[in-house]
């Protein structure tokens, strides 16, 4: 079999099949490899040299990847610092391999995966590691405020892309995958959506992700008891009353004043509490639907008073630093509002009159501002202008004053 040495030299430059059959192993890392690759990332092959490069990723994701990277592709892993990009590139250049992989540009991957690796059509795991691939850099949790639960989504502009992810998941038992719609992008799409509850607990029972926050979601859709739409904590993670007592303490403490539900649910996320906020009316709420925090909180409340739990000062002393210096940070991250006169959005709106030679679309508007070549929003247009919160009617009265002028 060639060594990594040998992709860079004659012989093996021509890409046959023979040789990418000799290169491409099947295995359950490689498909999720690929599935990272497909989402975010590309091959450049100029000058033979394979070049693999994934952008945009998790923090959490650069370790794995690097390894399994080094390990399957024989070569070092390569980080890229750029001003104008907000993560590093992570890049392997491997030669032949990388002819070998094929096509992962745009949408491309999805011809090169059912053409030349259709070996991860053919088997479950296999498909499973390439979603889970996916999912680790395009996959997040979304509520509305109407949605008792999340709905779980993997991002892609691609349509052709969607409906690929949306066949594998289906071939691996998610009944009801949807496009998720985005009127203003390019093909109208923002990703694969999965609402029903069945399906994301079996979404979330076959993959994992390097987010610890991600983690924690699909825990707690693995742990769904789909009967009675709650949480059932299985037999190695029953959790006693006292402990849930003794944790509502210690966070009073960190806190200095009994939590309100978003502040544990921060506190959750930060990993400085051991329980989620839902676990809290699960325990003390005494009404019979087990979901109401505020009454869970009088009691434990009571419970408190009633109670001498001894809470190491150690325990609390470094929580409440973290959690300060979050807080911090979290004021510092904040924007600085800044108000726009209705001349600053007339001024704007010329702006891309002369660029465009004609009124803008509400696409064009926040592409420009995505650009930068704009200060004002879409929104900043309709709120100063609009009727009933329409672009149609901003654009007529604000093209009423250019011509005007």
């Amino acid at each position: 079999m060639p060594t990594p040495e040998n992709y860079q030299t004659g012989g093996y430059l021509r890409n046959t099949a023979r040789r990418r059959e000799e290169l491409i192993m099947p295995s359950t890392e490689l498909a999720w490899m690929m599935g990272v690759l497909a989402v975010s990332g590309s091959i450049n092959n100029a000058d033979h040299k394979g070049k693999i490069s994934f952008y945009m990723l998790h923090s959490s994701l650069y370790d794995v990847l690097k390894s399994r990277g080094e390990r399957l592709f024989g070569v070092n892993a390569h980080m890229s610092y750029y001003e104008s990009r907000k993560s590093p590139i992570l890049s392997f250049k491997t030669g032949f391999y990388g002819e070998a992989m094929g096509n992962f540009a745009r949408d491309a991957w999805v011809d090169t995966i059912s053409n030349q690796h259709n070996w991860v059509l053919k088997n479950d795991r296999y498909i499973w590691s390439f979603l889970e691939g996916a999912f680790n850099v395009r996959g997040y949790f979304f509520k509305s405020p109407r949605q008792k639960y999340d709905s779980l989504r993997i991002s892609t502009a691609y349509r052709v892309a969607a409906n690929f992810l949306s066949e594998l998941m289906v071939r691996v038992g998610v009944e009801d995958p949807s496009i998720a719609t985005k009127s203003y992008t390019r093909e109208g799409i923002r990703g694969i959506a999965i609402t029903s509850l069945r399906d994301i607990k079996h979404f979330a029972e076959h993959i994992h992700s390097m987010d610890p926050n991600l983690e924690k979601k699909l825990v707690f859709y693995r742990d769904l008891d789909l009967e009675h739409n709650k949480v059932m904590l299985s037999q190695d993670r029953i959790i006693p009353i006292e402990a849930v007592l003794r944790e509502w303490i210690r966070i009073t403490r960190i806190l200095n004043h009994p939590p309100l539900r978003f502040e544990i649910k921060r506190l959750y996320k930060l990993g400085l509490t051991e329980f989620g906020d839902w676990v809290y009316p699960l325990k003390f709420d005494d009404s019979g639907s087990k979901k109401n925090f505020g009454r869970a909180k009088k009691n434990l409340d009571k419970e408190m008073d009633k109670n001498d739990i001894k809470i190491d000062d150690s325990e609390v002393i470094e929580a409440q630093r973290k959690y300060v210096q979050y807080s911090r940070l979290r004021d510092q991250r904040k924007p600085e509002v800044y108000v726009h006169s209705d001349e600053d959005i007339i001024q704007n709106w010329i702006r891309l009159r002369v660029q465009l030679g004609r009124a803008p679309t509400s696409y064009e508007v926040l592409q420009f501002k995505e650009e930068g070549k704009i200060d004002c929003g879409l929104n900043t247009f309709i709120r100063h202008f609009g009727d009933r919160k329409s672009f149609a009617s901003a654009q007529a009265a604000l093209e009423k004053i250019v011509q005007e002028r």
